[in-house]
Formats: structure tokens, C-alpha cells, sequence
């Protein structure tokens, strides 16, 4: 029976840096993908609610809403999110929205003297 030998952390990692495809490496500039990126958040006076209501399916399968959750994200829209079982959708949303579909928004105006 032969022995089974263990490599240490140091030798795992001088494996993977000789097998890690360059594609795989940091460009200059470039943040890793959980790296924290800015968001519309970032915008919001202190103590101020988003302006946007997205309401989206509860499983996060919904390409529409996905759409609509990257859109915000994109354009640095600050916004909350309300989920809504499509497989027992409350009373309150199908009386909010008639037609009973997700994605749906609700945009919060605030009146402000400049308008």
C-alpha cells in the first residue's frame, strides 16, 4: 500500500497560479464581480425613501422582471422591492394591478416648488 502524500497551501496555490487561464486575472481597473459596485442608494439624501416600488415574483425566475431590476440597477435608480407570490397573489395587489402580472412599479412624485 503505498502512502498518500498531501500537498501544503503553498504548493495548491503555486498549482493554481500556473493553471489559472489568463482570462481568469484582473485587468488594471477592473473589480472583481463581489466586488461592492455604487448604486442608486448611493444618490438618496439621508433618511429619504426611493422614489420606485418594483414589485417582482418571489422565485426571481420572471425575465421580464430580471429586465426591469437591471434597468434600475443600470441607470443607478435608487428603488425597493416588494415580492409577490404568483401562486397566491394577495388581494391588495390584484386590486392594485389589474391585470395581475409582474413586473409592476409604483413611481412615488414628490411635489416640489420647482415644478
Amino acid at each position: 500500500m503505498s502512502a498518500i502524500t498531501i500537498p501544503s497551501w503553498q504548493q495548491l496555490l503555486e498549482t493554481a497560479r500556473v493553471h489559472t487561464p489568463a482570462r481568469r486575472t484582473k485587468r488594471p481597473g477592473q473589480n472583481p464581480s463581489t466586488a461592492p459596485i455604487s448604486s442608486g442608494w448611493d444618490k438618496l439624501p439621508p433618511d429619504s425613501k426611493p422614489p420606485i416600488l418594483v414589485y417582482r415574483d418571489t422565485n426571481s425566475w420572471c425575465p421580464f422582471c430580471e429586465r426591469v431590476w437591471l434597468a434600475l440597477e443600470e441607470k443607478e435608480i435608487p428603488f425597493v422591492t416588494e415580492f409577490i407570490d404568483l401562486s397566491n397573489k394577495p388581494k391588495w395587489y390584484t386590486d392594485l394591478v389589474p391585470t395581475t402580472l409582474v413586473p409592476a412599479a409604483e413611481i412615488i412624485v414628490f411635489a416640489r416648488h420647482e415644478i
